[in-house]
């Protein structure tokens, strides 16, 4: 890691691994490489190298993150295990649906349709079946 910052000047390298300590937080990195968060930021806007460098800190961070998420659904940790379903599982169903129903006068009838969807539908008063 510390060979890979060779080519920057000296307040970006140390910015840089300040970055990679600190897990990503900006704050934190700028206190360490005695540099302002401003300065940071414009040097994401001006220097692609120095841009591609830092966010291979954030990535490492999701990285990290993502191992202790498989380490705790290893434990069986059914939390863990319902938020990863829920963000990697989506194609295979795991998906929740949050459904809002808004009347707007008279009866609002939510039934599932021969497929399954939900349908939707409005009714008038006065316009009862029964």
């Amino acid at each position: 890691m510390e060979d890979q910052f060779d080519t920057f000047d000296t307040d970006k390298r140390a910015m840089l691994k300040a970055l990679h300590r600190s897990m990503g937080i900006v704050s934190t990195a700028a206190a360490k490489a005695n540099i302002s968060r401003q300065t940071h930021y414009n040097w994401l806007k001006t220097d692609q190298a120095y841009k591609e460098a830092a966010d291979l800190a954030t990535e490492s961070v999701i990285d990290f993150a993502e191992s202790k998420l498989f380490q705790q659904i290893g434990y069986n940790d059914t939390t863990c295990i319902i938020f990863f379903l829920k963000t990697k599982g989506k194609n295979r169903g795991y998906v929740e649906r949050t459904e809002q129903v808004v009347k707007k006068g008279g009866r609002t009838v939510v039934r599932p349709d021969a497929d399954g969807n939900i349908i939707i539908e409005d009714e008038e008063e006065g316009d009862d079946e029964s």
